[in-house]
């Protein structure tokens, strides 16, 4: 796994809600990979949850192409 699945779990208990989000988005910019859609929705959801103020676009926007993906398989 990447960088941003090995700490995951730190970076949600350290508060820091822009770095969450900038995870949030690091784990979307590398989906073409991994196609680890749970892993961006789950950081865009704790940083939703702290106040961040994209965090909810960019969880529907996860959430659109994850339906795409799974309709194309």
């Amino acid at each position: 796994m990447d960088n941003v699945a090995n700490h995951f779990d730190e970076d949600v208990v350290s508060e820091d809600v822009e770095h969450i989000f900038q995870l949030g988005l690091e784990a979307w910019e590398n989906f073409g990979a991994d196609l680890n859609f749970s892993r961006a929705k789950d950081l865009f959801t704790e940083a939703k949850s702290k106040g961040h103020p994209l965090a909810d676009m960019y969880f529907d926007i996860v959430c659109a192409f994850e339906e795409v993906a799974v309709e194309g398989q």
